[in-house]
């Protein structure tokens, strides 16, 4: 039994760190995704062509990757790129997730009591916390 046997080689290194990497570079690129309850998810700006196509080419190539280290590999190289595809899927969901999410503008509104945290699009400095005291002309 060897031990270099276990270890993957470059291929599997390279099917895993691609759509890992590759995905979390995705989800910075993409405009921010707001959840709102009761309303569900949107986006605050539409989807640039470049992010378009710079999701479309990290998904190509994390599947090329994937691919080539099952069909080439090691047995751990396999097993990497098992785990490389299922990252790849999640890419793969990320993307074609933004086709069906509408695109509007966030709220400006108080939040209602209930745990909501207010989102401030147009702050403004408050005034004093304490009211200056009336004093009544004697």
């Amino acid at each position: 039994m060897s031990v270099p046997r276990y270890i993957p080689s470059v291929r599997g290194w390279v099917a895993l760190l691609l759509p890992l990497l590759g995905g979390f570079l995705f989800l910075a690129l993409i405009p921010d995704r707001f959840i709102e309850s009761g309303v569900g998810k949107w986006i605050g700006r539409r989807v640039s062509l470049l992010e378009w196509l710079a999701g479309g080419l990290l998904i190509f190539v994390s599947v090329a990757a994937c691919f080539e280290a099952f069909r080439r590999g090691s047995m751990a190289d396999r097993v990497i790129a098992c785990i490389g595809t299922l990252l790849t899927l999640w890419l793969i969901t990320q993307f074609f997730e933004l086709f069906s999410l509408p695109v509007r503008r966030p709220p400006n509104q108080a939040a209602s009591g209930n745990g909501a945290i207010t989102v401030l699009f147009h702050a403004q400095r408050p005034g004093r916390a304490v009211p200056e005291q009336h004093r009544w002309p004697e």
